[in-house]
């Protein structure tokens, strides 16, 4: 059966496909590459067509092929694909160098890599595509939409950091993967050093905020100075010994859309990206600012109400894990409208939107704090409050995906996720709140007081290493495996799932 390959540039994935070759017959017919496994992809597969993904982004068709020619858009197919076009714009935040994206742009960009995704289908007729993560680019998002909708199989992959790094593997955006697998798993019970990695990272959501906070975000507490940042990077530009290569775009090969040039003329030198990030994190610390000036300086902690930390944006656990709801603002505004008017939302910035590091400034702008801040009963508080201590105090917790709503179960609140993409949906405790009526619901059960099991953390997180294994996804994961033992790991994997998962689901999905 076709295949079409979208992954990272990890080598590792050259012998994952000639295992699941000769093992199921998965034949690779289109690899979406980069300049680290082209070459490899030609010399192992060489009838597979190979597409260096900024190619893509450029417009520019594999030899021997023209995937940019006219298709059929009509008024059915953009009714068809209306909901990923909004994701998709959004998505294209990611690409831009800074107010040089307008929306006019995005739409005309978005048919462009509609019309390409359709040919690929017609072209390849694939059965199977397999992507490295949910897929969070706007040119890879649309080829998983119109696969998804052609009746494709998909299999991608979810990395969870919580006690160790596991991967977990999904079927679509949406896919609740604990629900899907059902009865099966990859591994038996987990032995004891396992249970003692749960049982101690429990006890940390259980804990004290500076003992239970996530690693990512005390680094990024370390590493937050806008001053410091900015002078790293003067002494990166006085340090460089080739200044050609500073100037010349050629060297880089970074995409983002530049003021005054399409897309896919646009190529920053790498001096523009420094430049690009030091206006990034000028604007960051207006945000702050902004922010600071609109927060309620001494919520009342008395009174009933939700707590809502924003997550970090752009990034994947919200564009496309969250569904609709990449948007915050729309879960807080439908709180607002569903929950009962004396029942105040804490809205909390994360942190890492002002970090100097990030690009925190292409997932916000002033507006939304405004729109917040001007909801009734609704506060923008400080990012410095514990975490831990307003999870304490409120009635629940609301997020998209982030695993703040994790650490809300183990300390016995009730959480509404409202991204389709949470992993730990089906967590007791958990209330998928995706419209209004699930919301009222959620909320009249809530209001009778949920009967939390103290075991229900352990146990759920039990039943995710039972259903994740260990794997790299690409060359920075954070996993000492051999290159050998991580082909081994993700064949083995996979092809269990295509035989006891995909092929019992009516369509694979």
């Amino acid at each position: 059966m076709n295949v079409i390959y979208s992954l990272s540039h990890l080598t590792d994935w050259i012998g994952f496909a000639k295992e699941m070759e000769s093992r199921l017959g998965w034949k690779p017919a289109y690899w979406l590459t980069s300049q680290h496994t082209d070459n490899l992809v030609k010399d192992n597969f060489p009838e597979c067509a190979r597409h260096r993904f900024l190619e893509i982004i450029r417009g520019v068709s594999p030899s021997g092929y023209d995937l940019y020619s006219p298709n059929i858009i009509d008024a059915t197919v953009i009714l068809q694909y209306a909901f990923e076009m909004d994701q998709a714009i959004k998505m294209m935040d990611r690409l831009d160098s800074g107010d040089a994206f307008s929306y006019n742009e995005r739409k005309r960009y978005f048919i462009k890599i509609l019309n390409y995704a359709l040919n690929v289908y017609d072209t390849f007729k694939p059965e199977i595509a397999v992507f490295t993560e949910t897929p969070h680019h706007a040119t890879q998002y649309i080829l998983y939409a119109v696969l998804k909708k052609k009746g494709v199989k998909t299999v991608m992959f979810k990395p969870v950091f919580i006690f160790d790094m596991r991967l977990l593997i999904y079927n679509g955006v949406e896919d609740d993967p604990v629900a899907t697998a059902g009865d099966f798993t990859f591994q038996s019970e987990p032995d004891l050093h396992v249970i003692e990695q749960i049982t101690a990272y429990v006890k940390r959501l259980k804990s004290d905020y500076s003992v239970g906070a996530p690693d990512y975000m005390k680094q990024a507490i370390r590493t937050s100075s806008h001053s410091r940042a900015m002078f790293k990077t003067a002494l990166k530009l006085l340090n460089i010994s080739n200044w050609k290569k500073l100037v010349d775009p050629a060297s880089s090969t970074n995409i983002l859309k530049l003021k005054g040039r399409s897309l896919e003329e646009s190529s920053p030198s790498r001096l523009q990206l420094y430049w690009i990030k030091v206006k990034g994190s000028i604007h960051k610390r207006g945000l702050r600012k902004l922010y600071h000036k609109l927060v309620t300086r001494s919520p009342d902690m008395h009174k009933q109400f939700v707590f809502v930390p924003l997550q970090y944006q752009p990034e994947r656990t919200s564009s496309p894990d969250g569904g609709a709801y990449v948007d915050q603002f729309l879960m807080i505004n439908l709180l607002r409208k569903q929950l009962p008017p004396h029942v105040a939302i804490f809205v909390k910035e994360h942190s890492a939107q002002f970090h100097p590091r990030m690009d925190g400034h292409l997932g916000r702008f002033e507006f939304n704090y405004r729109d917040i801040a001007a909801l009734p009963n609704v506060y923008l508080i400080s990012e410095t409050y514990s975490s831990f201590d307003l999870i304490d105090k409120c009635v629940c917790l609301a997020t998209l995906t982030g695993t703040a709503g994790l650490e809300a179960v183990a300390r016995r609140k009730p959480v509404l996720v409202f991204g389709p993409g949470c992993w730990y949906r089906s967590l007791p405790g958990v209330f998928y709140t995706y419209d209004s009526l699930s919301l009222q619901a959620a909320w009249s059960e809530i209001e009778r007081g949920y009967p939390f099991n103290d075991d229900d953390v352990f146990n759920f997180l039990k039943k995710i290493f039972r259903v994740s294994f260990s794997a790299k996804l690409t060359p920075q994961y954070p996993v000492k495996i051999s290159s050998e033992e991580n082909i081994r790991n993700l064949v083995t994997a996979v092809q269990r799932y295509a035989l006891e998962v995909m092929n019992r689901t009516p369509g694979g999905n």
